[in-house]
């Protein structure tokens, strides 16, 4: 019989943001701010809320996971869809299927939501959990560097002979507008957007990474939106244009139809997972995600 309870929890109250961050701080060793759990969390333009759930051992919160709102599109409707975050539970309660149940409690509600499916991007150590024992189904992700150096970054780009709607039939694209009002939120003018007259768009995050004495300026790519294939490098160049970087990373789930906009693709370490509710989703679908919908870019 399990000593503990499971619930939903409203972050709007400043004394449940401080248990959370007390037991983000102790379950990850790192220190976390209340504050930055409302930066972060909340897609709150979604058709639906952000579903919150914890542990409770008496009044003591021992675990907690959230899973994000989403409204997808999908051949031109919206698919609201959810993405499990944060697998914290305290060291001293480990052992006993708090992270399992938190997820197995979220199916049932956001089931009976209407939600179409959850997803996640799981660490090394939920992984194994979520596939074997909670039975997500993996598939793979996949990246390219490309150099912000125009005369290189030409080949990196496949010449388009398809039908534009290729990039979107039977496709789940990531809302993009929502994503970055979420993403500025939280890290402000890191969070760049660049667009061009036909309606293709791109948009990411600055980041710096230290090798050695020196550090490296590069663009995280959080999403795109390709109207007019034909001109995505011209886009990338007007991006190059505009912000001072080495290179631009775009990650893509392997089904993505974006990554048919490159030459080569490469395996990356992380893997994408989902779990179907309301919605039949397979192989033969695709989903155009980016580095953005994460909880983290």
């Amino acid at each position: 019989m399990l000593d503990y309870e499971i619930k939903p929890i409203d972050i709007s109250d400043l004394l449940v943001r401080n248990q959370i961050a007390e037991l983000a701080s102790i379950a990850f060793k790192t220190k976390y701010s209340q504050d930055k759990i409302l930066l972060n969390t909340d897609t709150s333009s979604s058709v639906a809320p952000t579903l919150y759930l914890g542990a409770f051992h008496g009044k003591d919160l021992i675990g907690f996971t959230w899973f994000m709102s989403h409204d997808l599109l999908y051949n031109a409707k919206i698919v609201n869809c959810y993405q499990v975050v944060w697998a914290m539970v305290h060291p001293k309660q480990e052992g006993k299927m708090i992270f399992p149940c938190l997820v197995n409690k979220a199916k049932k509600l956001l089931h009976e939501r209407g939600a179409g499916f959850i997803f996640a991007y799981p660490s090394a150590n939920t992984y194994q959990i979520m596939v074997k024992l909670l039975r997500f189904r993996p598939e793979p992700i996949v990246n390219v560097n490309v150099p912000a150096i125009r005369l290189i970054a030409g080949n990196y780009f496949s010449p388009w002979n398809e039908d534009k709607s290729f990039l979107f039939k039977d496709a789940y694209l990531q809302n993009d507008e929502q994503l970055i009002k979420l993403k500025k939120r939280e890290y402000g003018d890191e969070i760049k957007v660049v667009d061009q007259d036909c309606q293709n768009l791109i948009w990411g995050r600055i980041k710096t990474r230290k090798i050695g004495p020196l550090n490296l300026r590069y663009f995280s790519v959080g999403g795109l939106i390709i109207n007019d294939p034909i001109r995505m490098p011209d886009l990338f160049y007007k991006l190059i244009k505009q912000q001072r970087i080495l290179l631009a990373r775009f990650l893509f789930n392997r089904s993505s139809r974006y990554a048919r906009l490159f030459r080569k693709v490469e395996t990356a370490a992380s893997s994408f997972i989902v779990f179907d509710l309301n919605t039949t989703t397979s192989s033969k679908k695709a989903y155009n995600y980016m580095h953005g919908i994460r909880a983290t870019i």
